[in-house]
């Protein structure tokens, strides 16, 4: 019984150093971000958190203020993109060219031809006049030119500068040619 309890005791001081060994170098090698931190460890970003910052052209790739130009029939509208994995994913396929239709009198709704990673995003969003978002469930893009509530599945990606009322002229099925600005 003493053999036991001896082999239990010793065991337990070699992973209790072991343990505290590896304490002590975790701080050198430690080179995780508080929000890989928080992902590692299932948290959730808040369902009504849209992030509206600094614009990207792509995977890693930042740039100030980017905009890109909605072009449909003979009109223009200008968007600001905000700065998630989603808008960077759309602004890396751009030119698109998609075919748009009305939804529910409040949005035009079209299909990338890719899918648009939803990593990061928040569960829903309640979008605004002037949005441009994907409502991930479908998969497809949503330019709201009606006040909308909040939705589960719904990511912000930017908002229309000007000019969003020119898609409620829009009843018919319409091509949009979404482009990058210089």
């Amino acid at each position: 019984m003493k053999k036991i309890l001896s082999a239990v005791l010793v065991f337990i001081m070699l992973f209790s150093l072991a343990a505290c060994g590896r304490n002590s170098n975790s701080n050198e090698s430690s080179t995780s971000t508080e929000a890989e931190k928080d992902s590692d460890s299932g948290n959730k970003i808040p369902e009504n958190t849209v992030s509206k910052e600094t614009p990207s052209t792509g995977k890693g790739d930042s740039v100030q203020d980017a905009k890109i130009k909605l072009k449909f029939g003979n009109e223009e509208v200008i968007a600001k993109m905000y700065d998630n994995p989603t808008s960077r994913d759309l602004f890396a396929q751009l030119p698109l060219t998609i075919t748009f239709e009305d939804y529910a009198g409040l949005e035009k709704i079209g299909y990338p031809p890719k899918a648009l990673t939803r990593e990061g995003a928040p569960s829903g969003a309640d979008p605004k006049l002037g949005d441009l978002a994907l409502y991930s469930p479908w998969g497809n893009l949503v330019i709201y030119y009606g006040d909308n509530k909040y939705a589960d599945g719904v990511v912000i990606l930017g908002h229309i500068e000007s000019g969003s009322e020119k898609f409620a002229k829009m009843d018919q099925k319409f091509t949009l040619t979404i482009e990058r600005m210089d």
